[in-house]
């Protein structure tokens, strides 16, 4: 994205006589050399909190209009240009200035002169003075008065500002003989501490649209038919009612917006408080988790102890979110909830305002983590949908220990606890209950954002999904089918397109991304012919005999889209048209010794048997997998492997792996342990043997005895086979070392039977049969005894941990995955009983060439699939060798959708707020250093507008 910037004026120069500036956005200044600098001047810094107003000219009946109005309005204007039938509207942000108590008025419908200069007798433009630490901004609906927050240390209050206030005599003639605005301009009333947030609640008219004044008052009529500036009642909303929390008292309190509003300008006496609600500390029982249940070759996590309940120190309100309807309801039963989120205490309060005038606590939302059920989880930053299309409103709040959001079904039939990913299995890399960010998120918004079509049917009402059934010729599917993706990829069902419901979310990198909630289009985003990948049934539709499956973007995946979760900011596809986006391998598969040597005669990798057909992107091109398994290169098959869809955001980083034969366990470099011999025993109370994935015999014996088919004989083989093995990798003392002259043993014999670290022999190898934390059982030596090994490694001792008969696979950035515990009863490693963990499996069987390919055993991770065959040499004996490995890169990884909000010119954006204007379909994100407010296509793509 570029940026579009635009300041007060064009600039400031300084003229040699006198020193006078005119203009504003730089100042010229005289070098020693003579030479002339610009210094940019910035109107707006600190930026935090905004509100909008849409307004029309000065002085006509429709200087006061709602929000919707301003839709269609121009952005090409200058600020005094109302058009030529002066029916032309303008759309005013009004921007807090956090350390210069200031709130400026930004017309983002004029093309230039953006920033309103208050006083132009004062070089710069000048934003309006309010109270120090202003913290919040509200406007009416219909824009008749504006309500800004201050925190100030010694003068917390409120300032109400008539809207007749925000612009100055360059837009509004009749300012021209009065003074620029201060602060004894406003009534202002005085709270007892510092606010939060503030929001705006109607206490609704009653039927014969009657407002009471007061919440003790009677109904009685009031003139509403157009609003009037100085009368907030005018705007025929009901009365409103300002709702500020008071996070140092835990409370909410609820002023009058017109009793502050009528008030003298330059009061500032106690705010009238009409109701104030203290926020409940007390924080119900944690919702047990769910029962993982035991099997004879697992581990039980241990049952986490639950996040304290019952009675914390205080509430510490922090964000708020409104839900309430258009029309503002009807006395008693406005509809209206207000969601408060704490960092004091681990819920987010729900407050039933069916009275705004009595606002009653209800059953709080509960933050919890799955992955840690312990923490007390507290939210700062929250936002609310409106009602879906499929009748579902959610939440979204801001983890502030964990760098996530979670989200929250509010439906009628919702969940107070955290909504779980669909099949949080298939991406084990990321927590079940929510979105996780390397970045931490600052704020958030819910969109819901649509861009309706029209053909020979009519128009698609809002929320219209995408149709990709070629046979379906009903008219709603007939305005369905014209937000399919087009066949150049440029317009319909695409990743940018956002059209539908959304989370968007700004990032204290400066980035703000995207998280899919309902996306219309969804139906249209995936493959043609979803059996052929497992998910789903493809369309019975036929033409000239054909199957023609679905009419999709043809991306290999079902779940592109999947609910909250991140969007994808491409195709998952490899196309000319949208670039190479489909996560797969740069080459393919080679193995080669330890050496380096390239092996072509020995152990070769295949697909499974069952994805004869899928497809395997290598290089960016697509290559169809045959049934033998081994896509066929120019010199003959290839090693082949499947990597997974079924969440394609597992895939999370382009890197390097390496699958080796009786690899090496990371975790152990540079450790040592003390290894009794004689005894069967290793010990070292750093090693984090379980952490780390260590399979001992006992551990494998477990999982085939619960497979079964296998002898008792076999499954001794078998577990002594697939044991990993404690690899001593210390050098022997050197030949001169004193330590031989009274040692039992030689360094002659102790090197012919163990070799050295660089060239060992397997004698050095002691098979694992149990495993714990700090402590390994061995068995007995090979080809030597316990006395002569101990004799020959008599002190601490450098080791490693190999695997087995078998295969590691091990990636340059994700490492050594797996889900082995120790067992919290008896201490061993075994895998977890979290059947969500099983895809985290790194270590891979193989089966032996014996005339036709075995089919099993198949390698299935979250990640890849695959089958190792291992032919046997001329000898007879299987062609295998320690660290040998198959190596492969990954690319074309999932790459989530982010907007850099930094540029060359912006190079340290810290977002602030974050917001939604859907009048002019774009996001505004205020910034706390120099940048101003910045706004951003709602598709997210284009120029960034920027007011500074």
């Amino acid at each position: 994205m570029r940026a579009v910037l635009s300041s007060g004026r064009s600039r400031w120069t300084a003229l040699a006589a006198g020193g006078l500036l005119l203009g504003s956005g730089a100042v010229a200044m005289s070098s020693c050399t003579g030479e002339s600098t610009e210094a940019e001047v910035r109107s707006l810094e600190r930026t935090g909190q905004v509100a909008f107003v849409c307004m029309g000219k000065p002085g006509s009946d429709a200087a006061l209009r709602s929000l919707a109005d301003c839709t269609a309005a121009p952005r090409q204007l200058d600020p005094t240009n109302f058009g030529t039938d002066e029916s032309a509207l303008h759309l005013y942000a009004l921007v807090t200035l956090e350390t210069r108590g200031e709130l400026a008025v930004v017309d983002i419908t004029a093309k230039e002169g953006n920033v309103l200069d208050q006083d132009p007798s004062t070089p710069g433009d000048n934003p309006l003075p309010v109270g120090a630490q202003p913290v919040d901004v509200v406007a009416t609906p219909k824009g008749t008065a504006v309500f800004v927050a201050s925190a100030d240390t010694s003068r917390p209050g409120i300032y109400a500002i008539d809207a007749e206030l925000l612009r100055p005599c360059e837009v509004d003639t009749d300012r021209c003989g009065t003074p620029p605005p201060t602060l004894s301009s406003y009534p202002a009333c005085q709270l007892p501490s510092q606010p939060g947030a503030m929001v705006l609640v109607a206490d609704p008219a009653d039927a014969e649209g009657r407002v009471r004044q007061t919440c003790g008052g009677a109904y009685d009529e009031v003139e509403a038919d157009s609003p009037t500036f100085g009368n907030i009642d005018s705007e025929g909303l009901g009365r409103q009612k300002l709702f500020v929390t008071l996070p140092k008292e835990g409370r909410v309190v609820v002023i009058d917006a017109q009793q502050l509003f009528s008030q003298d300008p330059g009061a500032f006496d106690a705010c009238e408080i009409e109701a104030e609600l203290p926020l409940s500390t007390t924080v119900p029982d944690a919702p047990p988790p769910p029962v993982i249940e035991p099997q004879p070759d697992c581990a039980v996590p241990e049952e986490p102890e639950l996040r304290p309940s019952g009675e914390f120190d205080r509430s510490i309100p922090a964000g708020v979110a409104l839900v309430a309807p258009p029309d503002g309801g009807t006395p008693g039963a406005s509809g209206a909830s207000l969601y408060v989120s704490d960092i004091g205490v681990p819920v987010i309060h729900v407050l039933d305002l069916a009275d705004p005038c009595t606002p009653i606590e209800g059953e709080p939302l509960l933050p919890t983590s799955a992955e840690d059920p312990s923490r007390v989880v507290i939210t700062d930053r929250v936002a609310v949908s409106r009602l879906t299309p499929s009748a579902h409103r959610y939440l979204y709040a801001i983890d502030v220990e964990d760098r996530s959001v979670m989200a929250f079904d509010i439906s009628t039939d919702g969940s107070q606890q955290p909504l779980l990913m669909q099949n949080p299995e298939d991406n084990p890399f990321q927590p079940p209950d929510r979105v996780k960010f390397a970045a931490a998120p600052v704020d958030l918004a819910i969109i819901q954002r649509d861009l309706p079509e029209e053909n020979d049917t009519g128009v698609s009402e809002i929320g219209t999904l995408c149709n990709p059934d070629f046979c379906c010729d009903t008219e709603e599917c007939q305005l369905g089918n014209a937000f399919r993706t087009s066949s150049d990829f440029e317009t319909g069902a695409a990743p940018f397109t956002l059209r539908g419901v959304f989370a968007v979310v700004a990032l204290a990198s400066g980035q703000v991304a995207v998280i899919d909630i309902e996306d219309f289009d969804a139906p249209c985003r995936g493959p043609q012919f979803p059996a052929a990948i497992g998910c789903g049934e493809d369309s019975t539709c036929t033409e000239d005999g054909q199957l023609t499956g679905f009419a999709t973007s043809g991306e290999l995946t079902c779940n592109v889209v999947a609910p909250h979760q991140t969007r994808s900011g491409f195709f998952l596809l490899d196309n000319e048209d949208v670039g190479r986006h489909l996560p797969g391998i740069q080459t393919f598969p080679s193995l080669a010794r330890e050496d380096g040597t390239v092996v072509t005669d020995g152990p070769v990798m295949l697909a499974p048997a069952d994805a004869a057909g899928a497809i395997l992107a290598v290089a960016g091109e697509l290559q169809t997998i045959p049934p033998s398994g081994a896509i066929l290169g120019d010199d003959g098959p290839e090693n082949t492997l499947v990597l997974t869809t079924a969440n394609p955001r597992v895939h999370q980083a382009d890197q390097e792996w390496a699958l080796t034969y009786q690899g090496a366990l990371p975790g152990f470099g540079g450790k040592v342990g003390d290894l009794d011999v004689g005894a069967g025993e290793f010990s070292d109370s750093t090693a984090g043997f379980c952490d780390n994935g260590v399979q001992p015999e006992a551990a494998v014996r477990a999982r085939l005895e619960l497979e079964g088919g296998l002898s008792e004989d076999e499954i001794d083989s078998e577990a002594a086979r697939l044991a990993d093995r404690l690899h001593v990798s210390k050098p022997l003392a050197g030949v001169e070392a004193p330590y031989w002259e009274s040692a039992a043993c030689t360094f002659a014999d102790c090197r012919a039977t163990f070799g050295d670290e660089t060239v060992p022999t397997v004698s050095r190898d002691l098979r694992i049969i149990e495993a714990r934390q700090d402590s390994l059982e061995l068995a007995p030596p090979v080809g030597t005894d316990a006395e002569f090994m101990q004799c020959c490694f008599p002190t601490l001792v450098n080791y490693e941990v190999r695997a087995g008969d078998e295969w590691v696979l091990i990636g340059g950035a994700s490492g050594f995955v797996h889900d082995v515990i120790a067992d919290p009863v008896t201490g061993v490693c075994r895998p977890s009983c979290d059947t969500r963990l099983d895809g985290l499996n790194a270590r891979a069987e193989y089966s032996v060439l014996e005339g036709e390919p075995a089919v099993e055993p198949v390698f299935e991770n979250a990640l890849f699939g695959f089958r190792i065959v291992v032919p046997r040499n001329n000898e007879g004996q299987l062609d295998l060798e320690r660290d040998m490995a198959f190596r492969f890169i990954t690319q074309a990884s999932f790459v989530p959708l982010r907007v850099p909000l930094t540029s060359d010119s912006r190079n340290n954006v810290q977002i602030q707020s974050l917001g939604y204007v859907p009048m002019t379909d774009e996001f505004f994100a205020t910034d706390g250093g120099l940048e101003g407010l910045l706004l951003v296509p709602g598709d997210l793509v284009g120029d960034i507008r920027q007011f500074f």
